[in-house]
Parts: C-alpha cells; sequence; structure tokens
C-alpha cells in the first residue's frame, strides 16, 4: 500500500443524518468516534438522548468509515479531517457538522437566486448604482478616484465612516449613483473598458433613494467571522466574493442585502462578459423581519476551500509539466488528473499532511511512483531522516523518486 492514514482516523465514522429538532427538520453529518459499526451506532443513539429536550426524531441514512468516506469523497476534506482532529483532541464521541435546515433551506437551495448573462445599462423605473473600489480604481488607472469623483458631477459617497474613512481613504469603496446624463454615461462607459472589471466593483439596479441603498450597503462592508470570532472587512463589491456570500444567507439575512434591488450585475473569471444577479420577485418588497449579516461557517468554509483548489490546480499544472516517467499514472485527459490530484491530496491530509509545499510534493512524489509500491517506500526511507519536517520529508521523497529513474529534479 503507497499510503497509511493516521491511526487516529481508523476510529471515526460519518454519518449521514435527518433529525428533528426544535420543530425543524435538519440533514446533517456527524462524525463519531467507534471501534466498529456497532459501538458508533450506540454513540449516535447516546448523543441524540442526551439531547432529548431538542431532538424528537433522529436516524441515520448511511454510515461509513471515516477514512473511507474520505477516500470516496469528491471534495478536498481537509476541513473534515481537522473537525475530527479536533474532536479528537476535545475526547468528544460525536459531532454534528454541515447541516442543512430541510424545514427553512436557504435561498440559494430553494432555487431563489438567478444567474444570467448580463451588464449594467440604464432602465427606465429604476437608479444605476456603482460601489467602486478605489484601491483597485487606483491600481488598474494610476488615478485617484476621489478627485475624479469631484469633479464628475455624480452623487457619490463613502461606505466606510468617521476614522476608518479618514485613514482609509484611497482604498475605501465608494457608492456612486449613475444619472440617466452624459456624466453618468461616461463613467459607466469608463468602468466597463478597464481590464479587470472583475475586482473594480459591483453594479446595482434599485428602486431605493441613494440614502437608502447607502444605508443598506455599508451593513456588508465590515462583518462579524463567527467561526474565527473576529470582525473582518469585506469585499461584497467583488462578484468574486458576493455570489459565496449570498449564497449563504438565511432569508431573513438575505432581505438585508436585497431589499429594494432589482439586479446586481459585476464581472468575474466565470462571467468574463457579466452577470446579472436576481432574486425571487417577493425579495423586493418583502417586509419580513431581518437578520444579522455576519460571515457564518458555510462562507468560511468556501473561503477555506479555494486555498486548497489553487494547491490542487497547482498540482495538475506541475504534474503536466513533468517527464513522462516509466513508473508514473497514465492520466488520459484533464479529468483524470484532477481526480487523481484529490484523491491523493485528500489521502494527505489523512496522514496530517496539510502544509501546502508539503501537499505539492507529496501529490508529485505519489504520481512519480504510483505503479511501483517498492520504489515510494524507499523514497520514504531515504527521506526519514528529514521526517520533522513535512515540506523537506517529502521533497526529499519526490526527489528519489526522480533521481532513481534518471531524471534530476
Amino acid at each position: 500500500m503507497l499510503w497509511s492514514p493516521n491511526t487516529i482516523y481508523k476510529g471515526y465514522w460519518v454519518a449521514q443524518c435527518r433529525y428533528t429538532r426544535n420543530n425543524e427538520q435538519f440533514h446533517g453529518i456527524m462524525t463519531v468516534a467507534g471501534a466498529n459499526q456497532s459501538q458508533a451506532i450506540e454513540r449516535m443513539r447516546q448523543y441524540f438522548t442526551a439531547h432529548s429536550g431538542q431532538y424528537t426524531f433522529a436516524d441515520y441514512e448511511i454510515l461509513t468509515p471515516l477514512v473511507t468516506y474520505i477516500e470516496q469523497s469528491s471534495k478536498l476534506a481537509l476541513p473534515l479531517v481537522r473537525q475530527v482532529r479536533e474532536q479528537h483532541d476535545a475526547n468528544v464521541l460525536a459531532v454534528l457538522v454541515d447541516e442543512r435546515n430541510l424545514t427553512h433551506p436557504r435561498p440559494s437551495e430553494k432555487g431563489d437566486i438567478h444567474y444570467a448573462k448580463g451588464q449594467p445599462v440604464f432602465s427606465d423605473g429604476v437608479h444605476l448604482y456603482a460601489v467602486i473600489d478605489s484601491g483597485e480604481y487606483h491600481r488598474q488607472t494610476g488615478q485617484y478616484l476621489v478627485p475624479m469623483l469631484h469633479g464628475s458631477q455624480l452623487p457619490w459617497q463613502s461606505l466606510y465612516q468617521g476614522k476608518t474613512q479618514d485613514s482609509l481613504e484611497d482604498q475605501a469603496p465608494y457608492l456612486i449613483h449613475l444619472l440617466p446624463n452624459r456624466a453618468g454615461e461616461v463613467f459607466l462607459e469608463h468602468c466597463s473598458s478597464l481590464s479587470n472589471k472583475g475586482t473594480l466593483g459591483i453594479f446595482i439596479h434599485s428602486l431605493k433613494s441613494f440614502t437608502d441603498i447607502h444605508r443598506q450597503l455599508r451593513k456588508m462592508t465590515y462583518l462579524h467571522n463567527k467561526p474565527l470570532n473576529s470582525w473582518n472587512f469585506f469585499r461584497f463589491y467583488d462578484v468574486s466574493h458576493f455570489m459565496p456570500f449570498i449564497e449563504s444567507l438565511t432569508h431573513g439575512q438575505l432581505l438585508n442585502v436585497v431589499s429594494g434591488v432589482k439586479a446586481f450585475y459585476g464581472y468575474s473569471t466565470n462571467y468574463p462578459d457579466g452577470v446579472k444577479i436576481t432574486f425571487h420577485s417577493d425579495y423586493l418588497y418583502d417586509t419580513r423581519p431581518r437578520e444579522p449579516l455576519f460571515i457564518n461557517e458555510k462562507l468560511y468554509r468556501h473561503y477555506a476551500a479555494l486555498t486548497l483548489v489553487q494547491t490542487l490546480n497547482k498540482a495538475k499544472q506541475l504534474i503536466a509539466q513533468c517527464p513522462p516517467l516509466s513508473t508514473s499514472s497514465e492520466l488520459s485527459g484533464s479529468a483524470d488528473l484532477e481526480a487523481f490530484c484529490l484523491r491523493i491530496m485528500n489521502q494527505a491530509f489523512l496522514s496530517d499532511i496539510s502544509q501546502t509545499q508539503a501537499l505539492l510534493y507529496y501529490v508529485l512524489a505519489r504520481h512519480a511512483c504510483t505503479q511501483n509500491e517498492a520504489l515510494w517506500q524507499s523514497a520514504t526511507e531515504q527521506a526519514k531522516p528529514y521526517e520533522a519536517n513535512a515540506v523537506t520529508f517529502n521533497y526529499h521523497r519526490y526527489r528519489y523518486c526522480l533521481s532513481s529513474q534518471g531524471v534530476t529534479p
């Protein structure tokens, strides 16, 4: 066998559960400690029994050993591995994670958020606003945004206030009302002509006045990060951040963002020609209670996954550049290569390898000797003096796999 997981993870199971809590139905994942399936089931029962005041029904659909679950996963599983490690260190037998509320699903889960190709235009009956990142504007044009706005004859105001605005004037986001006149047309054409429009800002069709939309948008500039218990500036005006943000929100939270808004517009890697983001028509005038905005577990996991995806893509790129080796995997295409890298990275997580550079060397080494277990064992033995440092250890594994085949790393 070319790899062996940390023995800690062999003592855990993953259950896909359905349960009723406080009269609402949920689907979730439970990670549970157990030497065998029977013990894992018993500890699941103990968990729900201990919280019987909250849970009136609970059952599991599938129970899988953690190692098998992660090996078969189509997602990078580092967050789950880290959660199990924390669970083990805290001596907690069962933990519910990745919950979905089936009684009150998120708007994104109900299909209330719609994406289509589209660009900002002037339209009768609605205001056209822009939120522009002044730091990005300066990077792309070499000019400062505020002096330009002073001469634009357009209504504008920073979304920062007080000392924050004083210290970050040239990095702050600014709300600009694009009036349906020559000044507004010139500014829209100017923004549309920039090479990296995606990071510049976002455009909004709204029924609300400048004052009201300013008040609404300010709520998104500085958010509490609940998983880390910290406060963070948030660039909602970059579509690559805005889209995962709105998809993470509950109904009451989304109302805080889209009330009175007919559409958001922006640009991103996936939408180089522009995206129009709209919502179910009920949100336009919905007066039901709002809920506070914050960075929740779903959004936090999204950002954590981005770094892992970048590492996976880097591994694919490096493997594609590797010289052909007699012991390397035969991967027929991009999909095969991605599946290989994902599987090997998940195995690395189960071996407690998570640092980016160590991951890259591990994946490259595994690719170089996939067809030769003896070579992998020899590489591991040769690298043992460096075992205290994961990066150096896996680099020497990779180096040995190449040099043994006459290739200079």
